[in-house]
């Protein structure tokens, strides 16, 4: 109080002059205090006012003193830095107010006289507690769950609250520390709700409602880029998709209480259009993109906000796999084999060429493909393509995907490297690989010796025993097996020998009559290995179901054909190692004459000569000498050489002259009056004259020149003489043999006379060998006549020696057959080459034999009429076959098959052991169908020589399909078939007779179609390169509808297969 009393009061009474304060002296002594400079100016101005003697220069004296007090600032006296001390006692009032306001009894002061105003109300005792709300939100979001809260206060804390919402009342959930609450699920009407507990009831409270935008339905439409070739698409309610790049997708949403939706990822925000209650919004994707879509209305922003994803599958460069292999047959091709591959389809494939540094005049081929996801392909580098000879080109392969929104993209292989030789150096290749080839084949006719050999071990080991046992059927597969290993290596080496010679004929700018020859032989050759081949499967297949006879005849014919093969195969070989020595020859002839005209062109230029240039060309021509002395040496290795001219005098000269010259150009101070460019005039000329020397005589045959056909020509008709006398001779022996039996005492004789005609035909069948070697009008049908009578007669000795007359004379009938059709075919050779002598010996030219005319064209009407009655017999005989044996379950005894039965069941009963389990036929049924069956082979090869002699081509090639299908169905015992194929067999014969009539007629008044061809460059790029490549051909490749994991799946499944 004192505090109050001295602060606060006296100051207040002073204020408002309700007490006596300090006069103005005092207080200007206070204000000198703070302001001294006016100390004594205010002390004289009061004093003077003070003054009872007033006048006018005091008045003015005071006037002037007021001036000077005026810019004196009084309120600088006020020093709040010295008061601010006491500021602190002023906060305890203030905090004490404050402690009372806040405090729950807060209404102390004033609920007295609230009382007292309101005298007519009636209060009751406060309550011991309060509820307190603790939700500050008054609004509830319709669908989502909501939970009140409240919080009790006061003296006594109830342990239980209820709460009333709409008028029904809940227990509330104690939560601790006088906070209770209760979760109401998903309201959708406004809340009315009170709390009560122990009596005491809380103030009533609402919550409203708000309506939240809600999606009801949610599609996207996918709108693929055009050039996939996919129809659209629409997917339902899915929150991540993968789309193909470039998609175009439609987002269609149906939403209720909403006002706006929009879309938007990390740097957009769009905005979906509202027509017809439904929400639409449109984008392209080139990227994966992670966007949101949020649901908005006047009272809620915002609300729903769904996270979604594109992935975008991107379309990848096509990819291209490629696996090369060099040509076994030794030409310069390079096959390759190729997989592209994209991931929605291809668009085409190049093969792009360009001599080395000349990019930009690149050319492409275009390789045929599909539009699918994968393809593969088969090329050849450089095919038939008309190359720069001599020049080194690089090569790609380049493949294009179907994206034609970023321009088709395209992926090329790796770059390959040809070096196209020139011609020279591509015939020296070609002559390498002649080389090689004629090596193998040598070692293979030596090997084919001792396989034949072999062969005849076994004949007589089967001859020797009544049945061959397990070792002996062993060492008989054991000698197929290496028959049938032998044979592909003859074929082996005889496609890369006919390979060579065509690649030598492009080469050529002339065709050579004597390597269409050769390649003929090759290509007979061939076919003979081919049939070899077949019987000995057919002899491994069967061996085991053929009885003694049987595989006594086949082994007979194996050893017939492998002596025809061995023969026509050292023909081949000697003819095309003359046909090599004579194109080596040329190629040598060509070289002297190319070095001949580079040394003239060196001693005629009239600059100095070049020392480097003279010593190339010594060089040089020491390699063509060599050439030829390896060229004498292969030449000596034939069985009958060729002329192949030698001057080694004028080589000498040559080598001297060239020798001379070099040393000349070494030290021209040594011969001033010697003049070196004539010495190499001199040996150009005779290097010239040379190889003019090796060509002429190598063109004009190698020693084949009129002279040499003649000596032919006298050496043939010898020999036809001495076939002639030997079929007469060997016809009256066969009338002599029929005439008698074996007790005759002449029958002795009659067979020592068979083997002098036998030895004596031998001589025959050398000298035609003989001949064969140096002339190729001799060809695979006169072999094929020579085995047959030298088969014959040795069958004939060997069934006469045995007692067997009837079949020794049979043979011999062969034996006359077939020496008067080798007569008829070297009569007619005889008679070619008599007029090829007359052309050669009129025109005084060298005599090169001429190719002989083909035959053909007379007389196979009636051969075809006999293969047509041929096979309907054995149609028939297999019909009755079946009937037969159809009826011998009724009688017991089958006619045909000479098989006998009992009782109804007959021969096929059950429990015959003999039974085939496979195909339910009887093993004497087998048997039976197995004879049709070597009757079926024989009308094939007659066909099959009746179509090479005729050129028959048309059905013809269906013709054997079934005829092959015919065997198997008889080898499996399915004789049904069989026979119902033998009827469309004859149909398609009666066909083939047609068509040989026709090619018979007169062809004068034949019309000619257009023979421009279109050309197709990749033609010439693709050949039948599959055989390099041990794989599969695609054959499905439609774009099946898979996903993009799938199809990366089927893309690696086949990359690894391949």
């Amino acid at each position: 109080m004192l505090l109050i009393y001295r602060f606060i009061l006296i100051p207040t009474f002073r204020l408002f002059k309700l007490s006596k304060g300090i006069d103005f002296t005092e207080a200007s002594l206070i204000i000198g205090n703070y302001f001294p400079e006016v100390r004594d100016k205010l002390i004289n101005t009061l004093q003077l006012k003070s003054n009872s003697q007033q006048s006018d220069l005091v008045e003015a004296s005071i006037l002037q003193k007021s001036h000077e007090l005026e810019p004196i600032p009084f309120l600088l006296a006020i020093n709040y830095k010295s008061n601010a001390k006491y500021i602190k006692y002023s906060a305890i009032p203030v905090l004490i107010f404050l402690a009372i306001s806040l405090s729950e009894s807060s209404n102390i002061l004033g609920s007295s006289a609230k009382r007292v105003i309101n005298y007519k109300e009636v209060y009751t005792p406060p309550a011991p507690f309060q509820f307190t709300l603790l939700n500050r939100e008054r609004s509830i979001i319709s669908g989502s769950d909501f939970e009140i809260r409240t919080k009790v206060a006061g003296s006594e804390i109830p342990e239980e609250v209820s709460i009333t919402i709409n008028e029904v009342t809940y227990f509330m959930k104690n939560k601790g520390g006088g906070i209770f609450t209760y979760k109401v699920n998903q309201p959708n009407k406004n809340l009315k709700v009170n709390f009560s507990g122990n009596g005491i009831f809380s103030t009533a409270y609402e919550f409203k409602i708000v309506p939240t935008p809600i999606i009801q339905s949610f599609n996207m439409h996918l709108h693929f880029p055009s050039y996939l070739q996919m129809e659209d698409k629409i997917i339902n309610n899915s929150s991540t998709i993968k789309v193909p790049e470039g998609t175009k997708i439609d987002w269609l949403l149906s939403a209720k209480n909403t006002s706006e939706v929009s879309w938007k990822n990390d740097t957009l925000v769009s905005y979906f259009n509202l027509n017809s209650d439904i929400f639409r919004f449109s984008k392209t994707i080139y990227e994966t993109v992670n966007y949101q879509i949020a649901t908005s209305n006047k009272q809620v922003k915002n609300y729903e906000t769904l996270n979604y994803s594109v992935e975008v599958i991107p379309d990848l460069f096509p990819d291209i796999t490629i696996e090369s292999k060099k040509d076994t047959l030794g030409t310069s091709q390079t096959y390759y084999k190729g997989l592209i591959s994209d991931d929605y389809g291809l668009h085409d494939l190049n093969l792009v060429y360009y001599i080395d540094n000349q990019l930009n005049n690149k050319k492409s081929i275009a390789i045929p493909t599909n539009n699918s996801t994968i393809d593969q392909f088969y090329v050849s580098f450089p095919g038939n393509l008309k190359l720069t000879t001599g020049v080194s080109y690089s090569y790609y392969f380049e493949v294009r995907d179907n994206d034609a929104i970023h321009g088709y993209k395209k992926t090329q292989s790796e770059i390959f490297i040809f070096q196209s030789l020139s011609r020279e150096a591509a015939v020296d290749k070609q002559l390498e690989l002649q080389q090689n080839s004629l090596k193998g084949i040598d070692k293979s006719i030596n090997k084919f010796t001792k396989q034949q050999e072999e062969l005849k071990v076994i004949q007589n080991l089967q001859k020797e025993k009544n049945k061959l046992d397990f070792n002996d059927k062993r060492k008989l597969k054991s000698f197929i097996e290496r028959q049938q290993a032998q044979e592909e290596i003859m074929k082996s080496y005889s496609e890369k020998l006919k390979n060579s010679l065509k690649e030598l004929d492009k080469l050529n700018e002339n065709s050579n009559p004597e390597s269409e020859q050769l390649k003929s032989r090759v290509e007979e050759n061939e076919k003979q290995l081919e049939e070899q081949e077949k019987l000995l499967d057919e002899l491994s297949m069967l061996q085991d179901l053929m009885s003694d006879e049987e595989l006594k005849e086949e082994l007979n014919k194996m050893a017939k054909n492998s002596n025809n093969s061995k023969r026509s195969m050292q023909q081949l070989l000697e003819l095309t190692k003359r046909f090599y020595i004579k194109t080596k020859g040329e190629r040598i002839a060509r070289q002297l004459i190319n070095t001949g005209d580079k040394q003239i062109k060196e001693g005629t230029n009239t600059e100095s000569s070049n020392k480097e240039k003279q010593k190339k060309l010594n060089e040089e021509f020491s390699i063509i000498q060599q050439s030829l002395r390896d060229l004498e040496k292969e030449n000596q290795g034939l069985k009958q050489p060729l002329e192949v001219p030698s001057d080694r005098n004028l080589e000498q000269q040559i080598k001297d002259a060239q020798n001379k010259a070099l040393k000349n150009l070494d030290n021209p101070s040594n011969s001033s009056d010697f003049n070196p460019k004539e010495t190499q005039k001199e040996a150009g000329q005779k290097l010239k004259k040379l190889g003019k020397k090796l060509l002429d005589s190598f063109e004009s045959g190698g020693g084949g020149d009129s002279q040499q056909l003649q000596e032919d020509v006298e050496m043939l008709r010898q020999i036809l003489d001495n076939l002639i006398t030997f079929s007469f001779d060997q016809e009256a022996l066969m009338d002599n043999f029929k005439s008698i039996n074996n007790s005759n005492p002449s029958f002795s004789k009659f067979l020592l006379k068979q083997n002098v005609l036998r030895e004596n035909f031998k001589h025959i069948d050398d000298s035609l060998f003989a001949l064969s070697l140096r002339n190729g009008s001799l060809k695979e049908d006169i072999n094929k006549e020579l085995t047959n009578i030298t088969f014959n007669l040795d069958a004939s000795i060997e069934r006469l020696s045995d007692n067997n007359v009837d079949m020794g004379v049979v043979s011999e009938r062969y034996v006359v057959s077939s020496s008067n059709t080798l007569a008829d075919m070297l009569s007619n050779i005889l008679d070619n080459m008599q007029d090829q002598l007359s052309l050669a010996l009129g025109s005084g030219s060298s005599g090169k034999p001429m190719p002989l005319p083909q035959p053909g064209g007379q007389g196979s009407g009636k051969q075809l009429q006999d293969i047509i009655m041929s096979q309907r017999e054995i149609a028939e005989q297999l019909g009755n076959d079946q009937n037969g044996q159809g009826n011998a379950g009724e009688s017991g005894k089958d006619s045909n098959s000479k098989e006998s039965g009992s009782g109804k069941k007959g021969t096929n009963d059950s429990k015959n052991p003999k039974v085939n389990s496979g195909a339910g036929v009887s093993e004497e049924e087998l048997a039976r169908q197995f004879e049709i069956y070597k009757q079926q082979e024989s009308i094939r090869k007659r066909l099959e020589d009746l179509i090479r002699q005729e050129g028959i081509i048309e059905n013809a090639s269906q013709i054997f399909k079934n005829i092959d299908q015919i065997e198997s169905d008889l080898l499996n015992g399915i004789s049904e078939q069989a026979r119902r194929r033998m009827n469309e067999v004859i149909q398609q014969f009666l066909k083939l007779e047609v068509a040989s009539q026709e090619k018979d007629k007169n062809s004068k008044r034949e019309s000619v179609s257009n023979d421009k061809l279109f050309s197709n460059s990749a033609k010439d790029i693709i050949p039948d390169s599959v055989q390099y490549f041990n794989s599969k051909e695609l054959l499905n490749r439609d774009v099946l509808p898979l996903n993009t994991s799938y199809k990366i799946k089927v893309k690696e499944y086949l990359q690894d297969n391949d």
